[in-house]
């Protein structure tokens, strides 16, 4: 072959080069334009299901708020209601404590009562002076401490007691020196005789005492110190005394009888008794 046609030859190989690479261009660009197309579909359908998945996220979060304004509501009831029950149970136990105040507030006044009222019994059964029984009560707990010594069969001594020459100190030296004469043989009882011995001002100045369970010795002896204080106190001053044991079958005044009988022999014997030194 000459060159005239190897040179043709190049030439057509050129222009077949320069054709395979307009249509590979074409293909390539074809090819990279149905990429782009692809591509762009994929960035759709992806933005679409992103899009998708915030609509559900958001209805997510819109479902979670209102869930917890429901239970910020429930809470929100409940809080009252609780508040409501503390309230009240806060209210009763006021109410509660008004009443206990209240109810503490009448035993109160009902133990004031009941002590104005032993108040009253003390001043109407005891003598304001001697501190003895007055004759209205004493002459019922005589005859109960008679029946009772009677019916148990017991022993019992009664004493009928008259205060020396009392005229004669409310005469000489006014009734104040023989209000005190009472005073201290009252009191000298009450500390020589036993607490459930019954002590009764009997009379102006005459006294009656039941001792129960003992024997005329015994009774004597608790006299006789009665006797021995009065004169600790009142220098000269003091009382007759007469003293009788209950026999069966005998009546508590029929037992008086006897006990004054005997004092008023024993007061006999003491007529010119001194004049006590009573300021």
């Amino acid at each position: 072959m000459g060159s005239t046609e190897r040179a043709a030859a190049v030439r057509d190989l050129a222009a077949s080069a320069r054709d395979d690479a307009a249509e590979a261009r074409d293909v390539v660009s074809a090819d990279a334009s149905e990429a782009r197309h692809a591509s762009g579909d994929h960035l759709f359908a992806t933005r679409d299901r992103a899009a998708a998945a915030l609509d559900r996220q958001e209805a997510a979060l819109r479902a979670a708020a209102a869930l917890v304004r429901d239970e910020a509501a429930e809470a929100r009831d409940a809080a009252s209601e609780i508040g409501a029950e503390v309230q009240e149970a806060a209210e009763d136990r006021r109410l509660a404590a008004e009443d206990r105040v209240a109810a503490a507030d009448d035993r109160r006044h009902a133990a004031v009562d009941r002590r104005a009222s032993a108040s009253s019994l003390q001043e109407a059964y005891h003598d304001h002076l001697t501190g003895t029984l007055t004759r209205d009560a004493g002459d019922e707990q005589l005859r109960q401490a008679v029946d009772r010594a009677q019916r148990l069969e017991e022993p019992l001594v009664l004493a009928i007691l008259d205060v020396d020459n009392l005229k004669r100190v409310n005469d000489t030296k006014g009734h104040a020196c023989g209000d005190r004469l009472l005073h201290e043989l009252g009191g000298a009882l009450q500390q020589s005789l036993r607490s459930y011995d019954t002590v009764v001002r009997y009379g102006g100045d005459e006294f009656a005492c039941a001792l129960a369970g003992v024997g005329l010795p015994e009774a004597q002896a608790r006299f006789t110190e009665v006797a021995a204080l009065l004169t600790t106190a009142i220098d000269g001053a003091s009382f007759s005394a007469g003293l009788a044991q209950l026999r069966a079958g005998e009546t508590a005044e029929e037992l008086i009888a006897r006990a004054d009988t005997q004092m008023y022999a024993d007061r006999t014997t003491k007529r010119n008794a001194q004049l006590p030194s009573v300021d």
